[in-house]
This record gives structure tokens, C-alpha cells and sequence, in this order.
């Protein structure tokens, strides 16, 4: 007889862990950062394009992901800072109902406002060790 088991383990996987969930959300606020980055870009010009929006929003959200295999707290704290100011504008935006017509707007503020809560909670995860 040979020795198979009958039984089938499912493989440990940390797919859907708070660190992996906290780096799809901060690679998606910032690829629709850049969307609309690039969507200003292309009707100002780059001589007058926003410039300061990619380090403020849009370098954050891609620094924390790489911090978080060698230092998950610090790339939380990283994201979930950038995450809280990013729903913080949302919700102004919405409140004020200062919204511009622009797709970029709606993808940052309708998509990304809501990512970026997932991303403030998944933080607080990765900070609490779990």
C-alpha cells in the first residue's frame, strides 16, 4: 500500500492578509493618482502640470508598498497617513460639493476615497499585528 494521505491540507497561503490587501489598495489610490496626474498633464502642458501632486500623493502610496516586506509598521504608518488625508479631501470635496466635472476627479474621489478607507483600516491591522 502507498502512503497517500486522505486527507488534503490546504496550503498556508498570506494572500489575503491585512499587508497584502494594504498594498493592492496603496498601488490602486496610486495608479489612479497618476491617471489623473497624467489627465492634467495633458491639457496644461508639463511646463504646467502639478508636480507636487505626485510627491504628495502619489510617492507615498508607492513607497509604503515596498516597505512593507522589510518593515511592515513603518509602510502602514507610511500609507495609512497618506490614506487618512486622502479621505479627509474626499470628504471635503464631497461635503462642499466642490467637485470638478473631470474624470480624473470622479476616479480620485469615487474610487480612491473609498480604497483609501480600506487602506486607514488595513493599516491599523498591520500596526496591531495582525
Amino acid at each position: 500500500m502507498s502512503n497517500v494521505s486522505t486527507t488534503s491540507a490546504l496550503p498556508a497561503t498570506d494572500r489575503h492578509s491585512s499587508r497584502w490587501l494594504l498594498a493592492v489598495s496603496a498601488v490602486t489610490i496610486a495608479a489612479l493618482g497618476l491617471a489623473k496626474f497624467f489627465g492634467i498633464m495633458l491639457e496644461a502642458g508639463p511646463a504646467n502640470s502639478p508636480w507636487v501632486f505626485l510627491l504628495v500623493l502619489v510617492v507615498p502610496f508607492l513607497v509604503g508598498p515596498l516597505l512593507l516586506p522589510s518593515r511592515p509598521r513603518a509602510g502602514a504608518v507610511v500609507i495609512g497617513v497618506t490614506a487618512a488625508f486622502l479621505v479627509a479631501l474626499s470628504a471635503t470635496v464631497l461635503v462642499t460639493r466642490t467637485l470638478e466635472p473631470y474624470l480624473g476627479d470622479y476616479l480620485l474621489v469615487f474610487l480612491g476615497g473609498p480604497l483609501a478607507l480600506v487602506g486607514v483600516v488595513m493599516a491599523v491591522r498591520v500596526l496591531r499585528g495582525r
